[in-house]
């Protein structure tokens, strides 16, 4: 019978060892724990399933969020935003242009004239303000009824344009047919005076 194949060494290194290892190396282990367990084949060979694999892996996982979570507060900690020189300039630019005005390009030299309150503008104004009449609120059946009255009012406008176009359609037709008819007298009236010029030449 042949024996089962024996755990990886990866499973039997102890806690104490994955402390000493550097952040590079958690992560390399972490990705050949990971490709081992991909392997389904040789985690059915094996007596626990690869159970002791997974704990493994989890305990590298867990040491190497340790060992990231010590990297950012060490940064944090040696972050210094008054020693930057960057920030520095950047405070010192704001602190000699708050007192000075700002340009703006838009805008004119020239004082605006003060208007007087008697000038004719200003009564203008006023009387255009005083003619806007506050909004009144309405009931429901009576903004029907103005609704429908106003659809009364676009039918009604909507007619006398279509009744008007047929009238200038029909003064159209009846202007062409006077032109028709008088073109028409005219050249029965010719081709009659030629007939006459003929019967007096045969009768010469």
């Amino acid at each position: 019978m042949a024996d089962l194949p024996s755990i990886p060494s990866s499973v039997t290194n102890k806690v104490k060892k994955l402390k000493n290892m550097t952040l590079v190396e958690l992560r390399e282990s972490l990705q050949r724990e990971n490709a081992i367990l991909k392997n389904k084949k040789l985690i059915d060979k094996l007596r626990d399933k690869g159970a002791s694999i997974e704990k493994f892996r989890d305990r590298i996982a867990a040491e190497i969020n340790y060992r990231e979570g010590l990297e950012i507060q060490d940064a944090m900690s040696n972050l210094d935003i008054a020693d930057c020189q960057h920030v520095k300039h950047i405070c010192e630019i704001e602190k000699r242009t708050s007192g000075t005005e700002r340009y703006k390009p838009s805008s004119t030299l020239c004082h605006t004239k003060e208007i007087n309150p008697q000038s004719k503008a200003v009564k203008l104004i006023e009387d255009c303000r005083s003619s806007q009449q506050p909004s009144k609120l309405i009931p429901l059946e009576e903004s029907l009824c103005i609704l429908k009255q106003q659809e009364e009012r676009v039918k009604e406008e909507q007619t006398k344009v279509r009744q008007e176009s047929l009238m200038e359609r029909l003064r159209r037709d009846l202007r062409e047919e006077e032109v028709i008819s008088s073109e028409a007298s005219s050249a029965a009236t010719s081709t009659m005076s030629s007939r006459e010029s003929l019967v007096n030449i045969d009768d010469s």
